[in-house]
């Protein structure tokens, strides 16, 4: 058995099904949901510093529940002390410098690793 037809024939059938008409914004709708969707109010690395104090902060309840405050106030001290005894010397004031330094002039170089599409390279020849 051999069932053939041809475009005309079944574009016909097609268009003879009863549909039902689509929701007048239905094009707004799906572009507001998708290109035109607003940024979000927090970037990347702010989401990680309150995830990250949030820890901190519960990780500090958890040692007054468990311990009391002495206990709590100890573990200040001796986290104090630590930094202090880590910052007291030169060489972590040299590296600190350092380090804020070249984060620095890197923010400052702007790298673009991402290649600019053909389209909208922008020909400054003709000005």
């Amino acid at each position: 058995m051999k069932h053939e037809f041809d475009d005309n024939h079944l574009d016909r059938l097609l268009f003879s099904l009863p549909l039902e008409e689509p929701p007048r914004d239905l094009r707004e709708s799906i572009l507001a949901a998708t290109i035109y969707r607003p940024a979000f109010a927090l970037k990347a690395w702010e989401i990680w510093m309150i995830g990250g104090l949030c820890a901190v902060l519960v990780w500090l309840c958890g040692l007054i529940v468990a311990g009391g405050g002495p206990a709590f106030m100890a573990t200040l001290g001796v986290i104090g002390g630590g930094a202090w005894r880590g910052l007291a010397t030169e060489n972590a004031w040299l590296w600190l410098l350092l380090g804020v330094g070249a984060t620095f002039w890197l923010g400052m170089l702007n790298i673009n690793v991402a290649p600019i599409p053909s389209g909208m390279k922008k020909d400054f020849s003709r000005q």
